[in-house]
């Protein structure tokens, strides 16, 4: 039986590197706004990420996003640009969870408009008393892999990483529990 999606959380982090990085801002882009399934609590999950609803939530120093540092042109920037260099309406991601002993590993495959690619990550995944069904990940992405090709800063001072870390999060419950 299909589970349906009650939450989810994605956030990408992307990394500058270059003679001028240290100039350059690591970037948090995150979205709540996904839709999906999982095919019940043992089953591949489904998830549907909308390239518009990616928001900048702030730059990165040191491990902490930090909120204030860009104004409001700057992420709308950020966002149109990346909305642009991915292309498309959607990112389509299907997990399938592959559980040796203790360890839990998910096959990750992450459909682009202009690319796709297929890597392995960390998973947690719970289901609890109710049916509901949590899971927890990440996972590095090649933006090349996926189409985008490389973003570079004014005069090529600096440029951002190919890999992009991806963290996840996503709650579901059967049918019955996610209506009440």
């Amino acid at each position: 039986m299909p589970l349906c999606l009650l939450s989810a959380l994605v956030r990408l982090r992307t990394v500058a590197e270059g003679l001028l990085s240290a100039l350059a801002h690591d970037l948090e882009i995150e979205t709540s706004d996904v839709s999906g399934e999982a095919e019940g609590p043992d089953g591949p999950v489904h998830l549907r990420v909308p390239v518009a609803r990616l928001k900048v939530t702030g730059a990165v120093r040191k491990g902490n996003v930090v909120e204030g540092v860009l104004g409001p042109m700057e992420r709308e920037e950020i966002e149109r640009r990346m909305a642009d260099a991915i292309g498309g309406e959607a990112l389509v991601i299907e997990a399938t969870l592959h559980a040796t002993g203790d360890a839990k590993v998910a096959r990750l495959h992450v459909q682009a408009p202009r690319g796709s690619e297929t890597v392995q990550a960390d998973v947690q995944r719970d289901t609890n008393e109710n049916g509901r069904v949590e899971v927890r990940g990440a996972c590095a992405l090649s933006m090349r892999a996926l189409g985008v090709g490389p973003v570079k800063g004014p005069l090529g001072a600096f440029r951002i990483k190919d890999e992009v870390w991806v963290t996840f999060e996503a709650t579901f419950a059967p049918p019955e529990a996610g209506d009440a």
